[in-house]
C-alpha cells in the first residue's frame, strides 16, 4: 500500500484525501494546514494526521486544541507521493522540497503546469504519465467534462455521478505515477468502483 500526503487540506485537498482513504492500494499518511481553522479540526476529526506548513505557528494550533503530527517536511519524508493542493505561488518552493526529498508530486489545476511539463488525463495520456515524478491534474471543468462525457457516451444517456471531476483524476494519476496499475481502463474502473461513480 502506497503512502499519499495531501499538502493543503482545503477545497480540493479534503476531497482528494477522502477519495484516497477509500482506495485499497493507497493510504493517506497526512494532510497539511497553514492555520488552525475549521478544516484543520475537520481533518483531525476524520482521523488524518495533521502537519503544519509553517512551523512557527505550532503554538496557534496548540492554543486551538488541535493536535499536530509534525511539519510538512516530516510528512513528505514519509510519502511515496504528494498531492499538492497549495496556492499556485507556493508551487515552485514546494517542488524544490519534493526534489530534495525524492518524492513524486501531483499539482492541481493551473498550478505546476510550468513546473511539471505534463498535464494528466486518465483517458488520453495515462501511459505517458506512468512512472513520472511530477505531473498536474487539470482544472475541474476540463476533467469534469472528460470524466462525465465518456461514461455517458458508453452507457447512452445514464447520468454521471456528481463526483465526476478532479478528484478521481487524482486517484488515477497516483496509480499511474506510482506504477500501481499499467492499464488506464483498469485504474479508472477501480477508482470508480471505490468512489461509487457509475
Amino acid at each position: 500500500m502506497k503512502s499519499v500526503a495531501i499538502n493543503g487540506y482545503g477545497t480540493i485537498g479534503k476531497r482528494v484525501a477522502d477519495a484516497v482513504s477509500i482506495q485499497y492500494d493507497m493510504k493517506v499518511i497526512g494532510v497539511s494546514k497553514t492555520k488552525p481553522d475549521y478544516e484543520a479540526k475537520l481533518a483531525v476529526g476524520k482521523g488524518y494526521d495533521l502537519y503544519i506548513a509553517i512551523p512557527e505557528r505550532e503554538k496557534l494550533f496548540a492554543d486551538a486544541g488541535i493536535e499536530i503530527a509534525g511539519t510538512v517536511d516530516e510528512m513528505i519524508a514519509d510519502a511515496d507521493i504528494v498531492v499538492d493542493c497549495t496556492p499556485g505561488n507556493v508551487g515552485p518552493e514546494n517542488l524544490e522540497k519534493y526534489k530534495k526529498t525524492g518524492v513524486k508530486a501531483i499539482y492541481q489545476g493551473g498550478e505546476g503546469h510550468e513546473l511539471t511539463g505534463l498535464s494528466f488525463n486518465s483517458f488520453s495520456n495515462y501511459d505517458d504519465s506512468y512512472g513520472v515524478d511530477y505531473s498536474r491534474v487539470v482544472s475541474c471543468n476540463t476533467t469534469g467534462l472528460t470524466r462525465t462525457l465518456k461514461p455517458i457516451d458508453d452507457l447512452c444517456g445514464v447520468n454521471a455521478h456528481q463526483e465526476s471531476d478532479i478528484v478521481p483524476e487524482n486517484i488515477d494519476a497516483i496509480r499511474a505515477m506510482l506504477e500501481l496499475e499499467s492499464d488506464n481502463e483498469k485504474s479508472i474502473a477501480k477508482t470508480n468502483k471505490y468512489m461509487g461513480i457509475l
